[in-house]
């Protein structure tokens, strides 16, 4: 018999989705390795009424994110109609609506979870689902995609926060700029008054692995490195290559933290600082290499009194120099170039260095305009994806709580069903695979 190799078993978010609800609840349920809290729960709870067992408030309340119920009066109430759900989260099936708990006692429930202690264990659950997922998928995290989505509190925005009903939230701000076909100016402006969700997502597979709550008004590119930094140190065993993000995190420092203390390259979108009609600068010790503001490196020359510029062609970083390397376009290409001779007479042509401390945000460790960077940046999609899952598909965005630990939990309950969906749907395809090839031999 010939034998195929099998890497791993790639994770299909379409299929996941195209499931049923009791499918997908029995996924996440399934994937779940939460143990070591429900002993914790139920040690709290020795020698009281248990009329509602911990494991079933807890079951409900991912039951209440997989079926999109931003109330948890809606969840009971189809409990309460629905004896196929109440089995799945584990309730007594001769006790029928009786079994469903109580509004206050899901509440009171809630109110256990928010303490610190319980609060640690549940974010080290959606930890562990990480280092699950990347034992099932050993590439998980190298190429990470970051963003900041907003998060409205169940709170009336005032002038002051500290006057509201949720005194730790803040005012968020996103401008959107852009120019329609017939070169019109538009700009539009969103504010809200919550949260940011800093999350930090595999392109490669749309897992989260990396989260971050913050006030609206944080700026995006102050909480990176520290998510970095976490994430390297609760997952050493991930080893980050890239970093993708728009504008907002185009901060040439950042750039520079990222890649000394983490070995990562940042592939942010470049934005346009450039004064009226500047087109970069000449590089020192040359008379006709310009650094574009686009972060490409041209030379230049004059054909009788129009002047020519060409793009060099990258051609590698130097790791020990810190530098870029370009090479002369023609002697790459083979094309004519009346300087070719004063410029470089050797068949390698001329190459240049450029140094990254010349400024980080446009010559980075990753270049602008070559292949692998479109390539990367164009992974940033998977974090839109994985926003649309967390808030239209687990409700994040219909709060009805405030307060930033209220709101914490509620985020982190809705990243361990995601992560927890994409554990069960991988352990069912291990299963089939297994039976598949039992059934080959």
């Amino acid at each position: 018999m010939a034998k195929v190799a099998q890497g791993y078993l790639p994770l299909n978010w379409e299929v996941i989705e195209q499931s049923s609800d009791l499918d997908r609840l029995r996924m996440v349920l399934g994937g779940l390795d939460d143990e070591e809290l429900m002993q914790a729960l139920e040690k709290e709870r020795k020698q009281r009424r248990d009329d509602y067992p911990v494991r079933v408030c807890w079951n409900c309340l991912l039951a209440g994110l997989v079926l999109q119920h931003a109330h948890g009066a809606g969840l009971l109430r189809e409990l309460k109609r629905n004896p196929s759900l109440r089995r799945a989260v584990g309730m007594d099936p001769h006790k029928g609506e009786k079994a469903v708990p109580t509004k206050d006692a899901m509440s009171r429930f809630v109110q256990k979870l928010l303490r610190p202690e319980h609060a640690r264990r549940v974010e080290a659950l959606a930890q562990g689902l990480v280092d699950k997922l990347g034992q099932r998928m050993p590439d998980l995290g190298k190429h990470l995609a970051v963003d900041a989505t907003a998060l409205r509190t169940w709170a009336r925005g005032r002038r002051d926060p500290a006057q509201s009903t949720d005194p730790e939230a803040g005012w968020g701000r996103k401008t959107r700029r852009w120019t329609d076909k017939e070169g019109r100016a538009h700009e539009e402006v969103t504010k809200w008054f919550g949260y940011k969700l800093f999350l930090l997502v595999d392109t490669r597979h749309e897992m989260p692995v990396g989260w971050s709550l913050h006030p609206a008004h944080v700026s995006d590119n102050q909480t990176v490195e520290a998510m970095v930094e976490g994430l390297t140190q609760k997952h050493p065993a991930m080893k980050v290559q890239t970093l993708a993000g728009d504008k907002a995190f185009d901060d040439g420092p950042l750039i520079q933290r990222i890649h000394e203390r983490f070995g990562i390259r940042a592939v942010f979108d470049l934005r346009d600082t450039a004064q009226d009609g500047e087109d970069g600068q000449v590089l020192p010790g040359t008379r006709n290499i310009l650094l574009g503001k686009d972060g490409r490196v041209y030379c230049y020359h004059k054909e009788g009194a129009r002047l020519v510029r060409q793009p060099m062609v990258y051609w590698g970083f130097d790791q020990g120099r810190t530098c870029q390397k370009w090479r002369c376009p023609a002697a790459v290409s083979g094309h004519s170039c009346p300087e070719r001779a004063r410029c470089s007479p050797t068949p390698y042509g001329r190459s240049v260095r450029v140094k990254c401390q010349t400024d980080w945000r446009r010559f980075g460790p990753m270049p602008h305009g070559t292949p692998e960077r479109r390539r990367r940046y164009n992974g940033r999609t998977a974090v839109e994806r994985v926003n649309s899952r967390l808030k239209t598909g687990l409700t994040l965005d219909d709060l009805h709580v405030r307060g930033r630990a209220r709101i914490g939990l509620r985020t982190r309950l809705a990243l361990i069903v995601l992560l927890a969906m994409a554990q069960g749907h991988l352990d069912n395809k291990a299963k089939a695979w297994r039976s598949l090839t039992r059934l080959a031999r």
